[in-house]
């Protein structure tokens, strides 16, 4: 998934709308294609304190990969012997 120096954004519950930026420091694992769940562990730079431990917060990682896809409405599909065909 992600490499040495890719950015990591993490936005805190307790501060709205701030967003804190740390590039990563380790390799973060591929995750795995049933689950697309991972651990990752995350250094991040707090010298004025704001930061304590037991916030909650959200975190954004870069993909090396996104999957292009089209979505349609289901009765646009049509499915006659063994073969799905979408007329446009």
């Amino acid at each position: 998934m992600g490499q040495d120096g890719a950015t990591v954004d993490l936005h805190v519950e307790a501060f709205p709308g701030e967003t804190f930026r740390e590039k990563s420091r380790a390799s973060i694992p591929r995750s795995p294609r049933i689950s697309r769940t991972f651990e990752a562990e995350a250094l991040l730079a707090n010298p004025d304190g704001r930061l304590k431990p037991g916030f909650f917060l959200q975190a954004s990682i870069p993909s090396e990969k996104q999957d292009k896809a089209i979505f349609l409405p289901e009765r646009a599909v049509n499915y006659r012997y063994g073969v799905y065909k979408v007329f446009v």
